[in-house]
């Protein structure tokens, strides 16, 4: 998740600073996977907490750490949607271009 979550953070700035909609296509790709990453992992530890109750507070903070890396992943989906607004005026947020047909027409 570190690894996959700081690629984003790098793709989307230098998608920003090189105002390039297609890297910050790839850092919206990879949003999904870190989702299911922390999910995977939070259900993972709690499990092993049910089990094992003296693993508690390292779990507390493995899934504290999960979490952050997802916000970290999600903050770069935010640069990511603005550079494709700004470059190519198409909102992308919360995955609009898969239920609207605002995806394709462009702000006048």
């Amino acid at each position: 998740m570190a690894e996959i979550a700081q690629t984003m953070l790098k793709n989307a700035i230098d998608g920003f600073i090189h105002n390039d909609p297609v890297l910050e296509r790839s850092v919206l790709a990879q949003d999904d996977l870190i989702d299911d990453l922390n999910r995977q992992m939070t259900d993972t530890v709690m499990q092993k907490m049910k089990n094992d109750p003296k693993v508690i507070e390292v779990g507390l903070d493995i899934i504290r750490v999960s979490k952050n890396l997802e916000r970290i992943a999600d903050l770069a989906t935010n640069i990511a949607e603005d550079v494709i607004f700004i470059t190519q005026a198409r909102v992308v947020k919360h995955h609009a271009e898969e239920n609207t047909n605002y995806s394709n027409t462009k702000l006048e």
